[in-house]
């Protein structure tokens, strides 16, 4: 058999409340901005090797493309399908207009999900930055507004409002 309950204050339980909901804030933001620093590392990184695999291919099929065949004048060779070397140059052509458009297409992938991931993150820690103090302060606000209200007894004279504020200083110090 478990022992019953042990009565706790209401102060204390609102000021244990306030902590865990805190924390979770807390909690929940560094989430957010992990996964959008990972998001912004991983466009990065994916940018990075789709630029390097698009120049790699690029220049070897600038290799393949300078080549000269034997038996093909220059000029056939961009019109004349009916035989493999225009084909395989026709290949090599729409290979480097492909590396060509990838460069491009990385470049862009890393300017609309790296950098707006960046300045998202930014600015939630800049909120936070903001609104922490103020929920910290209304936490208080309202622990305050019980014990006045009378629920712990709590009793306000005017010769005691110096001791008031000292009390009111301490607490405030230990939160």
């Amino acid at each position: 058999m478990q022992p019953p309950p042990r009565k706790v204050k209401v102060t204390q339980e609102l000021k244990t409340t306030h902590t865990e909901q805190l924390t979770r804030l807390h909690l929940k933001h560094q989430t957010e901005c992990d996964l959008l620093e990972d998001m912004r590392t991983y466009s990065q990184k994916k940018a990075a090797l789709e630029r390097d695999y698009a120049q790699a291919l690029q220049k070897l099929a600038n290799q393949y493309l300078k080549r000269d065949w034997p038996g093909i004048k220059p000029d056939d060779q961009r019109t004349d399908y009916r035989n493999v070397y225009g084909v395989w140059r026709a290949y090599l052509e729409g290979t480097v207009q492909v590396t060509q458009s990838r460069l491009f297409v990385s470049e862009n992938y890393k300017n609309e999900i790296s950098d707006p991931a960046k300045t998202v993150r930014l600015y939630k820690e800049q909120q936070l930055k903001k609104v922490r103090p103020l929920l910290h302060t209304v936490c208080i606000e309202l622990q305050v507004s019980y014990m006045i209200s009378g629920n712990e007894k709590w009793t306000i004279n005017v010769e005691k409002q110096g001791s008031y504020n000292i009390k009111l200083d301490q607490w405030i110090s230990i939160y």
